[in-house]
């Protein structure tokens, strides 16, 4: 895992380069709000492409340090600039819970601690400040605190969460001699007293866990994070081993004899399952998203191909799915709300043309003779089980351009011409009316 980590961090700062914080003059927010979208694009094409979980969570995980040390060093060359004694000062910013384990997703959240010696200073306050409005400002999650070294050890003792966060906690930024006192005291304070407490604990705290969340790995929805099976499973036996063995990661279970070799590789093979779906969850809905939901499953082969399509007398357009189950068809009835019924937020339109309202003889006649300055635009949402992809939209008006005529494919979230399609579709006209049907008669 350490030459895997080595070389994902390699191909991240190749592919997503900051400047230099000493050179950098403007608005961080605009920075981090750019830097984050990359990052994120960055980790949808590595999960489409295949990469391994693991690889994936390393690389979001390197992109999102890189980002804080930049915003960190970036506020404290200007908070020296404007105090003569901005740099006696000194703090150090700890990733903990997912983030410390270098376990994040696409839209997985940031958790920080921000550990400092003596009393809150001016220079401690003022870059705490920044730099979570910067991660909030760039479309991240943030969980923080600001505490003094006491303060951490006399909060983990009375909440075991707090506590537990910390055993996975690493220095990212600030002074590394306050991370390196920080860590001493997790081990010799926290990890190893009162082992057997922690255990029956953590142990507690799974089966309740598991009985919340339906007590078995065969449900058809399963919480690939927190369900029986899941990724706190695997967490809760780091933790344990921690207190017991000492291991700081999964790749120590076999040399502490906590699991054999072949147990130690399934188990990291497991986990390496359970992120790439994690992740892939994540980029199809653009948030945490944990539950493999109905919505998010493919239709059975058998049921897609038993869309019938039957015109009726009414002036009706009747589909049909005559091998689908309840489910499968009322998400191909919200795929059709989506592409015929008024615009909301799609991440991609598609373009129609259409003859303008109350067209007159001489339009009709342009039209008829194949003048397609005479047309007017409209704009249709692709459904979001197909525009959550890039890859799936491009299917759709590709095959929208067979069988339909002339469109054109837009993303919405960004880019300025997409914005102003949106804006045009949200304000357009319908005439199409859409009606579910469980049963025909």
């Amino acid at each position: 895992m350490a030459e895997e980590r080595t070389a994902v961090t390699a191909d991240s700062a190749a592919a997503l380069e900051l400047p230099t914080a000493a050179e950098y003059p403007g608005k961080l927010s605009d920075l981090a709000r750019d830097y984050v979208a990359a990052l994120r694009d960055d980790a949808e094409r590595a999960v489409w492409s295949g990469e391994s979980g693991n690889a994936t969570a390393l690389r979001i995980t390197a992109g999102v340090d890189r980002l804080v040390r930049f915003i960190v060093e970036v506020e404290s060359l200007r908070f020296a600039q404007r105090y003569a004694r901005g740099t006696q000062q000194r703090c150090a910013v700890i990733a903990q819970g997912g983030y410390g384990r270098s376990d994040m997703s696409p839209w997985s959240d940031v958790d920080l601690l921000v550990v400092y010696p003596g009393r809150m200073s001016p220079y401690v306050e003022t870059v705490t400040e920044r730099l979570i409005q910067t991660l909030f400002d760039g479309q991240l999650q943030v969980g923080w605190a600001v505490r003094t070294l006491r303060d951490c050890l006399e909060q983990a003792a009375q909440d075991l969460t707090i506590k537990t966060t910390m055993f996975d906690s690493r220095l990212v930024a600030g002074a590394e001699e306050v991370g390196a006192q920080f860590a001493k005291e997790v081990q010799e304070v926290l990890v190893t007293r009162d082992a057997q407490g922690f255990i029956a604990a953590k142990s507690g705290e799974l089966h309740e866990r598991h009985a919340r969340l339906g007590g078995s790995v065969f449900l058809l929805e399963p919480n690939v994070k927190e369900g029986e099976g899941g990724l706190r499973d695997l967490h809760t036996l780091l933790w344990i081993g921690r207190v017991t063995r000492g291991i700081a990661s999964l790749d120590d279970l076999a040399p502490s004899e906590l699991a054999s070799d072949t147990e130690a590789r399934e188990l990291l093979g497991a986990r390496d399952f359970l992120l790439r779906v994690r992740h892939a969850l994540h980029a199809l809905t653009r948030y945490k998203q944990d539950k493999l939901g109905f919505e998010l499953q493919e239709l059975r082969p058998g049921a897609a191909a038993s869309l019938v399509l039957e015109p009726r007398a009414s002036g009706y357009l009747r589909a049909r799915l005559a091998d689908g189950t309840p489910e499968e068809a009322e998400r191909v009835t919200a795929a059709l709300d989506a592409l015929l019924g008024p615009v909301e937020r799609p991440r991609y339109l598609l373009s129609r043309l259409v003859a303008p309202p109350d067209p007159g003889t001489g339009t009709l006649l342009r039209i008829a003779a194949g003048d397609r300055d005479a047309l007017t635009v409209a704009w249709h949402g692709v459904p979001d089980d197909l525009g959550r992809r890039k890859e799936r939209a491009e299917a759709l008006a590709r095959a929208w351009r067979r069988w339909l005529g002339p469109t054109e494919l837009r993303f919405t979230q960004r880019d300025g011409p997409g914005r102003e399609a949106l804006a045009v579709a949200a304000a357009q006209e319908w005439s199409y009316d859409t009606q579910r049907r469980d049963v025909w008669v």
